[in-house]
């Protein structure tokens, strides 16, 4: 569902790009660059094989940048969300996960056109990630007679990440207003993560009318330090106003 909205974004951004054709007569001060990750676009237009694996690395699906006309010099950001819901009725565990995946980022840099139709850009960002994955798990058995045992498990893992470093960036100017281009990061990231296991043991007994609740707690903490390199293999198509 959330690849299939940023294709409708790509084509809206087509059509308002088509549609400018004519460029302003007045002296810019500031240009704006939008753009969106299209690779899973071209991948339905030249119908490519979805079975094979490219997973693209970089995880931003939406780009902006603002900068001044003159010297190019300004800032830009990128976001990037991901949500997944897993569930596996089948299992006797009856497991479901929830998966939330946000990355950003924001920084200061310059964007220079040279060779007529290439703008190349670097910038120094901070960046961060917040993920969150939640799963539960539920197994009942039961014993006959009425006695059951029933186990559930709760496990939320909270993961946050922060850091930045350095982007660089490529594009190929196609017409006045719009732009095919690429990036590539160096980013340094220190993660925390922080995870919660909740487990809770109901048996029930009925022949001598009991109900015994078990739980248990327990929290753990983690962290790691990464330098993280980002290949220009995502696609951005980029519209400039």
């Amino acid at each position: 569902m959330l690849r299939k909205m940023f294709v409708t974004v790509a084509l809206v951004v087509c059509v308002l790009a088509v549609s400018a054709q004519k460029d302003s007569l007045k002296t810019k001060k500031l240009d704006h660059y939008f753009g969106v990750q299209v690779n899973q676009l071209f991948r339905q237009v030249i119908n490519l094989n979805n079975s094979t694996n490219n997973t693209i690395s970089n995880p931003y699906q939406l780009i902006y940048s603002l900068n001044l006309a003159k010297s190019g010099w300004g800032v830009n950001a990128g976001i990037g969300y991901d949500y997944q819901k897993i569930t596996d009725k089948e299992s006797p565990a009856n497991h479901e996960s929830r998966i939330n995946d946000l990355f950003y980022r924001v920084g200061v840099g310059r964007k220079i056109m040279f060779a007529k139709r290439f703008n190349a850009g670097w910038s120094l960002d901070f960046a961060g990630s917040h993920l969150v994955d939640k799963t539960v798990t539920v197994s009942v058995t039961d014993f006959g007679s009425g006695v059951i045992d029933s186990v559930s498990s709760e496990v939320t893992s909270k993961t946050v990440s922060l850091g930045g470093g350095a982007q660089v960036s490529l594009a190929f100017q196609i017409s006045n207003r719009v732009s095919l281009g690429t990036e590539s990061t160096f980013y340094y990231l220190k993660s925390k993560e922080k995870q919660n296991v909740l487990t809770t043991d109901i048996q029930i007994i009925p022949f001598n009318n009991t109900r015994t609740v078990t739980s248990t707690n327990s929290n753990f903490e983690t962290g790691k330090a990464e330098f993280d390199i980002s290949l220009p293999v995502a696609l951005f198509l980029i519209l400039k106003f």
